[in-house]
């Protein structure tokens, strides 16, 4: 994999309160550039009542626009860029039904993927880590795959090939983009880690998390 500038931040950082991380700079490489995350935004389609009347053909197609700009996306958050579209503001019951069918749809046709609760292209594009735009907040960790979570574990590693626990979690949320890293955040990670460990693909030794790769 390629070295993460995106880390580099972290260096020569002093010691930090639990969970609480330093806005730091991020420094720009010439060999890596940093991956945005970017939202898409579809145009306005109509109202609630013509939402309900498309079709699982129609609303799959809206459907595939997001999926292939943001993908891999959770279902909801998906479902979310849809409904604005249409003026709707939450993910409701009927909402999520109704969407579900033109999830269907895209599976049935292999246009689309599942993994969990998330949306992936079927274009067979690589996992990236990637941060929020400038000026922009992050992704709630609970809409963040775990595949991208591993990925920022693993370069953390690459680029310092052990760290403590905790420093771990805090790159990790760097990378990602967190500024300030939540309990929440910080268990989501460490649970990632944990399950890595697990499967002997990194390894702890008295609390240095250490990649089994080198």
């Amino acid at each position: 994999m390629n070295e993460s500038p995106i880390i580099d931040a972290i260096y020569g950082a002093e010691d930090q309160p639990k969970y609480d991380v330093q806005e730091m700079p991020v420094e720009k490489s010439d060999k890596v550039e940093p991956c945005y995350y970017k939202k898409c935004i579809l145009p306005i389609k109509g109202s609630s009542i013509e939402f309900y009347r498309s079709s699982a053909e129609k609303l799959g197609e809206l459907l595939m626009e997001v999926v292939d700009a943001e993908g891999p996306i959770h279902k909801s958050e998906a479902m979310r860029r849809v409904a604005n579209a249409f003026g709707l503001q939450k993910v409701t019951y009927p909402l999520e039904s109704h969407m579900n069918k033109a999830i269907d749809y895209l599976k049935n046709n292999s246009f689309i993927s599942t993994e969990g609760k998330f949306l992936w292209p079927s274009d067979g594009r690589e996992v990236k880590v990637r941060m929020p735009e400038e000026g922009k907040s992050p992704r709630s960790i609970r809409y963040i795959p775990p595949e991208e979570i591993i990925l920022a574990i693993n370069l953390c590693l690459k680029d310092c090939y052990s760290l403590e626990k905790d420093d771990l979690i805090h790159a990790v949320g760097k990378a990602l983009g967190f500024k300030r890293i939540s309990k929440s955040t910080s268990e989501t990670i460490s649970t990632v880690i944990t399950d890595l460990i697990n499967k002997n693909e990194i390894s702890e030794t008295n609390g240095i998390i250490m990649d089994n790769k080198e």
